[in-house]
């Protein structure tokens, strides 16, 4: 079984490392299957944080497919990218190609008519777009190469099997799926969750968000509310676990002056 993702790995000395939501994942498909082969890029930066999980089974293997580079150029340049692996890929019996991802569409259309091609939905590049501050003109290019990406994704999907991981999305893409089935991709189990009795008794009211810190996530919305809530004397506070793809921090600089 192959995978792929645009979420790269921390290549150490001491083996693959992984974000523990990706790993956990993973780790589950492993014990389903003789081999699992990755197709991932590198992380360039080895001091980029978010890497807390090492892949020690002995029936993963990393397969690279170079230093993780620009979303222009593994959505133009797919080629290049797509070679370093190419007698992997097909030696595969089947390949899950999480998405969306800069390379899937690729991926599918090169290696589909030799290895079994299943989609894994995982996101919305159009509602991403929607959270992206960036300059007028690289807002209009980046929009631009992520819908030619999203368009290329759908002309793949059409009529084939794939997987969501939630409902919303299974109601955005049944009329276009052969067939469609909605799967978990979360790292939380049901030993993650227990019960307090005195939840919300009190007079103060305490909210914790984990996870990535992107607006996409409706984290701003999340924060509004905690205003208007305290603006109504609501003795409530908001605590924000995680961290953020971007190394000056846009997304938690706004949230904190949003709070402040």
């Amino acid at each position: 079984m192959g995978y792929h993702y645009h979420v790269p790995v921390q290549k150490k000395k001491d083996g693959i490392w992984v974000h523990s939501y990706i790993g956990v994942f993973l780790l589950a498909i492993a014990d389903q299957v003789e081999e699992l082969v990755l197709f991932l890029h590198e992380e360039p930066d080895q001091k980029a944080v978010g890497y807390d999980l090492l892949l020690q089974k002995k029936n993963i293997r990393f397969e690279s497919l170079g230093k993780k580079s620009p979303v222009w150029d593994r959505l133009l340049f797919s080629g290049k990218h797509l070679s370093r692996a190419r007698k992997e890929i097909e030696r595969c019996d089947a390949l899950i190609l999480r998405s969306p991802s800069p390379l899937s569409p690729a991926l599918f259309n090169r290696f589909s008519s030799k290895v079994k091609c299943f989609f894994l939905i995982v996101g919305d590049y159009a509602e991403g777009l929607k959270n992206l501050k960036q300059p007028w003109y690289r807002f209009w290019a980046i929009k631009i190469l992520l819908t030619r990406n999203h368009n290329q994704l759908l002309k793949a999907l059409s009529q084939q099997n794939f997987f969501v991981n939630s409902v919303a999305f299974y109601n955005s893409y049944k009329d276009i799926a052969r067939k469609i089935e909605v799967v978990n991709t979360s790292s939380i189990t049901e030993s993650d969750f227990y019960k307090r009795e005195d939840t919300c008794s009190g007079s103060d009211v305490k909210l914790l968000y984990t996870g990535r810190f992107d607006l996409a996530k409706g984290l701003g919305e999340l924060v509004e509310a905690v205003a208007q809530l305290r603006k109504k004397d609501v003795n409530v506070s908001l605590h924000l676990v995680g961290w953020e793809d971007y190394p000056h921090k846009p997304i938690e600089n706004l949230l904190k002056k949003r709070l402040s």
